[in-house]
């Protein structure tokens, strides 16, 4: 009898990036320093909530108009496509309003203002709404 060869589980490259940016967002939070690392920290969060999205739409729901969905242009229409394909994984008004505002609050940062602080209480809530969303959407635990 030949023995069966176990197939290792894999972690897909898709969810590993988006785990280390939770590494690395924490890994900025608990420094001292720097003065606006708050800043630092809401642009990788943002990046990684708009790639968890796309990565749920093309990964996870995986259809030929989910992977479409995924190449909106703006944040507002891919979240408005995620909204629509996860009804079922009852992600709360709260966690998308968090991640709505502090989408707008980095476009500010971004684009805007130089000067703009960003609170530690409201990092403090976009990490959870974050961290809900992966893993409502894409099984994706960290603590």
């Amino acid at each position: 009898r030949k023995a069966r060869k176990r197939k290792a589980f894999r972690t897909p490259p898709w969810k590993k990036s988006l785990m280390d940016a939770l590494v690395i967002t924490d890994s900025i939070i608990n420094k001292k320093s720097p003065e606006h690392k708050n800043r630092v920290v809401i642009l990788l969060l943002d990046s990684a909530v708009e790639v968890g999205m796309r990565a749920y739409l093309i990964n996870v729901v995986n259809t030929a108009d989910s992977k479409k969905e995924a190449t909106a242009r703006s944040f507002e229409d891919l979240a408005r496509n995620v909204k629509g394909r996860s009804k079922n994984q009852n992600i709360d008004r709260i966690t998308w309003n968090s991640i709505e505002n502090m989408h707008r609050v980095r476009n500010k940062l971004y684009h805007e203002f130089a000067d703009l602080t960003v609170e530690d209480s409201s990092i403090t809530t976009y990490k959870a709404a974050t961290l809900d969303l992966f893993e409502k959407l894409l099984d994706i635990k960290y603590s």
